[in-house]
């Protein structure tokens, strides 16, 4: 939009006292050359700005003290009388702040809060443990249980709106869920698809024994990253799929919401490890009773947090004190 420049008769600036408080505009009447617009007086009213009769903006600014004053006319069509306004607001407010703020889920969004179980019974060599649906499935020790209660106290503490509990087919995982479910008076819900990875023959209590006596397939294991050098064992790309059938599930029936999955520790590792793109083993090892946070949006996961175990001990640390 052109500007106009009018040569108005010579004005005298206003002397005025400026204070630092909001503008005042105002409609007036006038001719374009009578020195009416942005112009100051006394010692607590604010610089106005009075259109002239056609709609355009002059006059002058008066500052006091050792300060010079000016005269200044800037004068525009009548259609851009609202920007002049605007700019002439603009220089008297002070610059706009943008703080940080916290993180929150985009809308539509599933939060789910993955628990890992409480710590389950120990394997006694040559007692091994009942199998459900070809799985180890060993109850919580008291610790377990235990850290389930503390699990349930911090869930609820922080007042999480939670819209539904998710278990496995595994018992240790009901158990976790019991204390939880029954503040909030939830029923959790079995996703088949989270069970723990399935560890072929050495299921039942074997993997433990062999990890323990440093089984040279357990170094195997850990060296290739895989699961399945253990003989029998799901692989990779099973435990995979699988796992992330289970999450979509999830998300599917409880968008903008928030739940919470009780799940197993292998479990977990593999979530984080899909959403953050990691491979093999990276956030293998969540303790036992830990929270970890995922966002599940409509094209990808976010990992808000992984092995919170602040509700269960001080320290971030297990190494022993020297």
């Amino acid at each position: 939009m052109p500007y106009v420049v009018h040569r108005p008769a010579p004005v005298t600036a206003t002397i005025a006292t400026m204070h630092t408080t909001a503008p005042n505009f105002w409609n007036g009447v006038g001719d374009d050359n009578d020195g009416a617009g942005m112009y100051h007086t006394g010692n607590n009213s604010a610089p106005s700005l009075r259109p002239s009769s056609n709609g355009t903006a002059s006059g002058s600014i008066g500052v006091s003290g050792s300060a010079a004053s000016a005269s200044c006319v800037n004068s525009q069509s009548e259609s851009s009388t609202g920007e002049s306004y605007a700019d002439s607001f603009a220089q008297v407010t002070s610059p706009r702040s943008f703080p940080q703020s916290r993180y929150t889920a985009p809308s539509g969004a599933c939060e789910v809060i993955l628990v890992r179980h409480g710590e389950s019974a120990p394997y006694v060599e040559g007692d091994a443990f009942p199998l459900t649906g070809g799985h180890g499935d060993p109850p919580l020790a008291p610790e377990g249980h235990e850290s389930a209660e503390l699990v349930a106290q911090r869930l609820v503490a922080t007042e999480e709106r939670i819209g539904a509990i998710y278990v496995t087919t595994l018992q240790r995982t009901h158990q976790t869920a019991a204390p939880l479910a029954a503040r909030l008076g939830i029923e959790p819900v079995v996703v088949p698809e989270l069970r723990e990875v399935f560890l072929g023959d050495w299921e039942g209590g074997e993997f433990r024994r062999r990890a323990a006596d440093l089984d040279p397939i357990i170094a195997q294991v850990h060296d290739e990253q895989r699961w399945d050098a253990v003989p029998g064992a799901e692989t990779t790309e099973q435990f995979s799929a699988r796992v992330r059938a289970g999450i979509e599930r999830i998300a599917s029936r409880h968008q903008g919401e928030t739940v919470v999955a009780v799940v197993h520790g292998g479990v977990i590792g593999q979530i984080v490890g899909l959403a953050t793109g990691a491979n093999g083993f990276a956030f293998a090892g969540a303790d036992n009773a830990s929270i970890s946070h995922l966002v599940v949006t409509a094209d990808r996961w976010i990992v808000r947090c992984f092995n919170d175990t602040s509700h269960l001990w001080p320290t971030f640390s297990n190494a022993p004190v020297a």
